[in-house]
């Protein structure tokens, strides 16, 4: 299968999609087998407007909720996160077409800048594959387009 639906990968795909997938270090990061496929996703992002509907104030808080299917064995990224008091990057990738292992072009993409809250096992479909649940505060997300446009949006203030 050349073209997965939705992908997450830690790191910032901005970088390379602006280096038009031609960085090699950031290349290596954004492999299909260093990304895991999203089962189900979910986020709402809302900021207040005034009548006329200018936007004021800082955003409500943005919780990504998602499961991913991962290994068994080995360290588990987002459970690492979670004892991590700093944030991390995670690119939610939409529509990546790959080559082989290496990312060719992608639809959208949310990049996301926060912290890992909460993980949790969702369940089992064989002795070497769990899905697991992630809840992911968003302190910084950025929109990007194929084409590389981009609007990065603050939530929380660092």
């Amino acid at each position: 299968m050349r073209e997965i639906k939705v992908m997450i990968f830690r790191g910032d795909i901005a970088k390379l999609s602006e280096s038009n997938f031609q960085d090699v270090v950031q290349q290596d990061a954004f492999r299909r087998s260093n990304g895991s496929a999203v089962q189900k996703y979910q986020y709402t992002c809302a900021m207040q407007r005034d009548r006329v509907g200018t936007v004021f104030g800082d955003p409500e808080s943005v919780t990504f909720d998602f499961s991913v299917c991962v290994m068994k064995t080995g360290q588990n990224l987002f459970y690492e996160k979670l004892q991590d008091n700093g944030t991390d990057q995670y690119s939610f990738v939409f529509n990546a077409i790959f080559d082989d292992d290496k990312l060719q072009s992608f639809d959208q993409a949310i990049m996301v800048d926060g912290y890992i809250v909460d993980v949790e096992e969702a369940g089992s479909n064989d002795n070497e594959q769990a899905t697991i649940r992630v809840k992911l505060l968003a302190s910084q997300m950025t929109y990007i387009h194929k084409n590389n446009d981009q609007l990065t949006l603050s939530i929380i203030s660092q």
